[in-house]
């Protein structure tokens, strides 16, 4: 979500802090996952709105956009279906840098993350028919973005 290594690093560190601070009042009403990812987008966000950012990059080492390619590539031996998965993985991260912040975030906290439609909303702290909103219009968008992407590689 923050785009580096240093800051995420730090970020980990303060959203640590804020769970070990706050455990105490922890009620239980969700599960424990759920509360971590809320303390989680919560700091992230913050760092984002004092940094006037509003790209969500996943980090991950080995890839110049945050997003490393093995993440999504199946378990396949054949060099050729790696190098197709991996240019699939490139698009798909190229065409996630043409949609909101909003949308980015509920594409990854879904897609990647895996999360259910309530446990989205726990997180986000909106409710599901919100939720469901959003992956609707984030699914809508991204393939206007990827059909947009695909036309410009023909031309």
């Amino acid at each position: 979500m923050l785009g580096n290594r240093e800051d995420a690093e730090e970020a980990v560190q303060d959203i640590f802090l804020k769970a070990h601070r706050g455990i105490a009042d922890f009620r239980g009403d969700s599960n424990i996952r759920t509360w971590m990812y809320r303390i989680t987008v919560n700091t992230c966000l913050t760092r984002l709105r004092n940094r006037k950012s509003s790209q969500f990059i996943v980090e991950s080492e080995g890839s110049e956009t945050g997003i490393q390619g093995e993440a999504i590539v199946a378990d396949d031996s054949n060099p050729e279906v790696r190098f197709i998965e991996r240019d699939m993985n490139e698009f798909v991260i190229r065409a996630l840098d043409h949609i909101s912040a909003e949308e980015k975030e509920i594409m990854l906290l879904y897609h990647v993350d895996q999360l259910k439609y309530g446990e989205i909303a726990n997180v986000l702290g909106v409710p599901i028919g919100t939720v469901c909103a959003r992956i609707y219009r984030a699914r809508k968008n991204l393939r206007a973005a990827m059909e947009s992407i695909q036309r410009e590689l023909r031309s």
